[in-house]
Order: structure tokens, then C-alpha cells, then sequence
């Protein structure tokens, strides 16, 4: 396993520093910010493809060809969301919609052949209407199976989606298929603006949670991962006024420990 962490001005400085170390920087397909990472520490890109929204035809393929040929991005990952129209409780409207990640996947592999596959669950809120029909866990089964792709299981959204639905969050992680299980992904979650956000730093609850997954891992339950990346800061409006230095000097290491050992640390902010 790689540890991987978020590009941000933070992460950067403390890298020059000596103070932490990682094993890839995560970066967006942003030639700024790719170009002065890759001079910290190994790159790989983490793509903002989105299938079951029509969105796919719209892709810069030599785009996203040159980034993978150019970095150390091991797969293509896309996210999995729906149609606001369709009814979650609709098993017509759940196998059209994997029809339709199906196409969008074919798409893709016709502009890219011979690339692996990941798929990332996005997290359903009443704001995200559209992404509750896209985490029954037979949907994604059904598709990383017949497509012969991995799963990029992002436990910050699957611990949102279950606070929203009212159900246990290591439940429902454990109903997808963790054994195509190519990359994990873990963040803080706070209450803000009225919803449950991602991507803050690591609290208690979070570190249990993280610890949680990472011992499913290391006991051999769930497939080793390649990456499991800690998607705290970053660059812009988005991130930048989530994104304290201290976290990075002070968690990056312990997750580096985390995934480096052969056993799960016990640890809290």
C-alpha cells in the first residue's frame, strides 16, 4: 500500500521541511499543480469523471491519456451517481441506471483501452438527490463485476450515506465488493452548513473509523488496496480555508505509521 495525500501549499512546505513524508501526492488533472508537486514526491491524478450523468461524451480523453502516461496513476477512477429522476426504490430504475454506467464505461474504455478501472461511491444527502439510487451495493457489484473493474471505496461518503439512510456505516462498507478493493480513501467529517461535509482533518470518531477499515485490510478480509489516500487540503476556494498546516505536520504520520505497519494504531486527536 501507498500512502497518498492531497496537493496543497501545507502539504508542500511541510514535504520541503522533511517533516512528513508520503508515498504519492494526490493531485487534480491541473497541469499548476501537477508540475510543482512531481518535484516533492511521486504524482498520480485523481480524474473528475462522473458516469450515469451524460456527462462522458463531454471528456477530454488526450487529456486524462496524458496525465496517465505521464504520472504515477495506477487506474482511471470514476464516480458513480445517478439521475435525479430515478426512484431509489425502483428495481427498473436501479438496472437502468447500471445500463447506462455500463455505456458509459464501454465509452470510455473505446477512448482508452487497456486501462484498469476504478469506481468511487459518492455519498447520498438531501442535497445529492441524485447519488441515493447509485449506492445500493448490488448496483456497484453488478457492475465492477460484468466490467471486470476495482472499487474505490471512499469511507467518508459511505459513513455520510449511512448517517442520512439511518444505518450502520461498517454495514454497508462491508456489502461492497471490498474485494476488488483498488483504493480507499478516508477524511473528516463535521457538520457544516446544515449537512454532514467531508474532508476536514481526522477527529476521534474518525481515526476509529479509519482504524476500523485499515484492520479489515491488514487481516486480510478486504483486498489490499494500491493507495489508501488521506483527501485533506488542497487549492482554491473548494479547500483552502480547510486546509491548516498542523494537521498535515501532525496526521500525516500517524497515517504513514498506519499504513507502513503491520498492525492498526489506536490514536485520537
Amino acid at each position: 500500500m501507498k500512502l497518498a495525500v492531497n496537493a496543497s501549499a501545507p502539504l508542500h512546505r511541510q514535504l520541503s521541511l522533511g517533516a512528513v513524508q508520503v508515498d504519492l501526492i494526490k493531485c487534480p488533472e491541473w497541469d499548476g499543480i501537477v508540475n510543482v508537486a512531481k518535484f516533492l514526491a511521486p504524482v498520480y491524478i485523481h480524474f473528475e469523471i462522473v458516469i450515469g450523468n451524460d456527462s462522458v461524451q463531454r471528456l477530454d480523453f488526450d487529456l486524462i491519456k496524458r496525465f496517465l502516461e505521464t504520472t504515477e496513476t495506477p487506474h482511471l477512477n470514476v464516480h458513480l451517481t445517478g439521475d435525479g429522476q430515478l426512484l431509489s426504490s425502483s428495481q427498473k430504475d436501479q438496472q437502468q441506471l447500471v445500463d447506462i454506467w455500463k455505456s458509459d464505461i464501454d465509452t470510455i474504455r473505446h477512448h482508452i483501452p487497456d486501462t484498469t478501472i476504478v469506481a468511487e461511491n459518492l455519498p447520498y444527502l438531501p442535497s445529492y438527490r441524485e447519488n441515493r439510487i447509485a449506492n445500493h451495493s448490488w448496483m456497484i457489484r453488478e457492475l465492477l463485476d460484468s466490467m471486470d473493474m476495482g472499487l474505490l471505496l471512499d469511507l467518508s461518503h459511505i459513513r455520510i450515506t449511512a448517517a442520512y439512510e439511518n444505518q450502520d456505516y461498517q454495514l454497508l462498507a462491508e456489502a461492497l465488493p471490498v474485494d476488488r478493493l483498488r483504493e480507499l480513501h478516508l477524511t473528516g467529517i463535521k457538520p457544516y452548513a446544515g449537512y454532514l461535509t467531508d474532508h476536514f482533518e481526522l477527529n476521534e470518531i474518525d481515526f476509529a473509523a479509519t482504524n476500523w477499515a485499515m484492520e479489515k485490510i491488514k487481516s486480510g478480509q478486504w483486498r489490499e488496496p494500491e493507495i489508501v489516500s488521506f483527501e485533506y487540503g488542497g487549492f482554491g476556494d473548494i479547500f483552502a480555508w480547510r486546509t491548516e498546516e498542523w494537521v498535515i505536520r501532525e496526521q500525516v504520520p500517524t497515517l504513514w505509521s498506519m499504513v507502513h505497519s503491520n498492525h492498526t494504531n489506536s490514536h485520537a486527536t
